[in-house]
């Protein structure tokens, strides 16, 4: 992916091997990844469409064809084209790269871990009181895995990427954000009950992640279906 613009991302077809390490699977494999379409930016990374040969990556996640979603950390810079100023988007080094999308790949697993505390915790409550059994949201986490390119061109060897389990609103469901990163506070809908339970549920768990780590952490920012 070479350097672009923000007036319009360059699409960026390509074929590589790769090695990954997800969750799921410890021990590293290899896979190889298609990648196609434009990639888009949010505020931290860009993110593009790929596929995977076999699709063993998410241990049977995500959807039937094998679509994934390729992320990359970012910087950007101010150049000159033709006497206009732009700002250029470009990926970060290979050991920059490595080390940020590193850090959100052990923060997903935090994550994936506190959410599994909690649900220990629910689960054995109510073994214990099961005349006060309720029906709770059973969440998770999407599947991730870091990749590391291995083809032979110069374009894909080394190249790190955080790779997703793609959500698919027709198969998943809508997006919803129940619970920003700058608030505590669910985002509730008025009328909207099943999202209304589902926020609320978050916000408790957030208030038990607090309280079972003493108030080292907890998760925030809950987005998804």
């Amino acid at each position: 992916m070479s350097q672009v613009t923000v007036e319009g991302l360059k699409a960026a077809p390509e074929i590589f091997l790769s090695e990954f390490s997800s969750r799921t699977r410890v021990a590293p494999g290899t896979e190889t990844f298609i990648i196609h379409g434009t990639p888009s930016t949010g505020a931290q990374k860009t993110a593009v469409l790929g596929k995977t040969s076999l699709n063993p990556v998410f241990a049977g996640h995500g959807p039937p064809d094998h679509r994934v979603c390729l992320k990359q950390s970012y910087y950007r810079s101010r150049i000159e084209d033709q006497g206009r100023e732009k700002i250029a988007i470009t990926p970060q080094p290979d050991v920059t790269q490595y080390k940020e999308l590193l850090s959100e790949f052990n923060n997903q697993a935090w994550a994936a871990a506190l959410l599994g505390c909690l649900y220990l915790y629910i689960d054995k409550f109510f073994q214990d009181n099961p005349a006060l059994w309720i029906d709770i949201p059973r969440f998770r986490f999407v599947e991730m895995a870091l990749v590391k390119g291995l083809g032979a061109s110069t374009d894909s060897r080394g190249k790190i990427y955080l790779a997703e389990e793609y959500i698919d609103k027709d198969i998943d469901g809508v997006f919803r954000k129940y619970i920003n990163n700058n608030s505590a506070t669910p985002l509730f809908k008025d009328g909207d009950v099943d999202h209304n339970w589902r926020a609320e549920f978050l916000a408790f768990a957030q208030h038990f992640q607090h309280w079972v780590t003493q108030g080292a952490m907890y998760t925030s920012d809950f987005q998804g279906k």
